[in-house]
């Protein structure tokens, strides 16, 4: 592509790209479309096409030959009309933000190559598929996949990185595979043993920790005011005071698990002057908490918290954690919140609890099982506040900003054979105190 045209369309340079026959007055996606298949066709007239081109409903187009930026396509085309269709598909994707519907697939003829295979085609920007590509090994073919879409066999043996969420049965397929960087805070069960012995497993702990966090004392503050009590007298025109509500400051509120969600969660309550209790494996006393608890005397401290916040991983040591014992255990009239791992909770003991009148109510994004069966008692239960497992999710713009940043900070981290950061013990599916964001 000439350097000019690069820049153009990189910087919206309006002059440049008419002088190359571009409409720039286009807005709409669908007349996007239609003028870079005018300029396609303009493009290749002088030459043989070397693939044929499917034109499908607008934010789909067939066949891959949108090719990485500044990558010569491969053969066929290099020797025929490596220029119009690298030109075409860069703008195209760029210009347009078509999302592709269909698995990636080679040029015809393309020569076999190990791949990176990046689930992020339906959230990242075009902008940041843009860094992605850019960071890419040079000895690796980008593939990029919407999230939720699995990977055919053949795309999957070929994969020596990974970036994204899918099942161990399907991991355990990438027998190339060097190194998976996962799209959560933490790792599921089956994922590390999934893997190749040797590949190193990365998760994008620090993407989460803003959105979750606030997520949690939109929660808390929800229970503790007693909002949902307003929201259905709202419905029926009722005017009434229904008493009592609890509060921040002079609280106090355990945080199970220190980390970037625990973390940004404890500093801000402490800003609203609760007591903050942090209880964690190991480590030192982080200077946002006022008592640091091992985990072996949790029992003994949960008497003392108003609210328990848990932002725990799912292992094997946090499934159950809270059960029906545990439960009976915290103060009387207490929130428990629950942004980790839903198994960390007995669902079922929990619903007891709360038509007991023993906690005073529950805030959950994480349930076991998931989805919550509608007929679960957990759902009528007084004070049970339910989000569908959302609050990690893309729907927040700094957490998808976050989750695409730091993939691609460290694939150039791998490409510079530099630590990469967020590395994951298998052995107990917790970060590595080093290289943590």
């Amino acid at each position: 592509m000439p350097p000019e045209l690069r820049h153009a369309h990189r910087q919206n340079d309006r002059a440049v790209m008419q002088a190359y026959g571009f409409d720039v007055k286009t807005t709409t996606e669908a007349s996007c479309v239609a003028e870079w298949m005018k300029m396609y066709q303009k493009l290749t007239e002088p030459v043989e096409q070397a693939t044929s081109i499917k034109r499908l409903p607008v934010y789909s187009i067939q066949q891959d030959w949108m090719l990485p930026h500044d990558r010569a396509p491969p053969s066929p085309c290099r020797s025929k009309t490596p220029l119009p269709i690298a030109l075409f598909a860069n703008l195209l994707y760029d210009k347009c933000m078509i999302r592709k519907s269909t698995p990636p697939t080679r040029l015809q003829g393309g020569s076999p190559m190990n791949t990176l295979l990046c689930a992020l085609g339906n959230i990242a920007t075009p902008e940041e598929v843009a860094a992605l590509q850019a960071a890419t090994p040079s000895h690796l073919e980008f593939l990029l996949l919407p999230q939720g879409q699995a990977p055919t066999p053949e795309q999957l043996a070929e994969a020596e990185i990974i970036i994204g969420m899918f099942p161990p049965k399907l991991l355990a397929e990438a027998k190339a595979l060097r190194w998976l960087h996962l799209t959560s805070a933490g790792v599921a069960p089956g994922i590390a043993e999934a893997i190749p012995e040797g590949c190193l497993l990365t998760c994008n702990s620090g993407a989460y920790g803003v959105g979750i966090a606030e997520h949690l004392l939109a929660m808390m503050l929800t229970l503790q005011k007693r909002l949902p009590v307003y929201w259905e007298q709202q419905k029926t025109g009722t005017w009434k005071n229904a008493g009592p509500v609890g509060g921040v400051e002079g609280s106090t509120i355990m945080v199970l698990g220190l980390g970037d969600i625990g973390g940004h969660f404890a500093r801000r309550v402490k800003a609203m002057d609760a007591h903050v209790l942090g209880v964690r494996r190991t480590g030192e006393k982080p200077e946002w908490v006022d008592e640091l608890i091992p985990l072996e005397q949790l029992d003994e401290a949960l008497p003392r918290a108003d609210v328990v916040a848990l932002c725990l991983p799912g292992t094997p040591a946090t499934d159950g954690m809270f059960n029906k014992e545990r439960l009976a255990k915290m103060k009387p009239g207490a929130i428990l919140l629950n942004v980790g791992r839903g198994a960390a909770i007995d669902c079922q003991a929990l619903a007891d609890s709360l038509e007991a009148g023993h906690l005073g109510g529950c805030g959950l994004d994480v349930t076991d099982p998931e989805p919550l069966p509608a007929d679960h008692p957990l759902w009528k239960a007084p004070g049970a506040f339910i989000t569908p497992h959302i609050s990690g999710g893309f729907n927040f713009y700094n957490t998808r900003r976050r989750i695409v940043g730091i993939a691609t900070d460290n694939l150039r981290r791998y490409v510079a054979g530099e630590e990469l950061l967020n590395l994951v013990d298998p052995a107990t599916g917790y970060r590595r105190l080093e290289g943590r964001v």
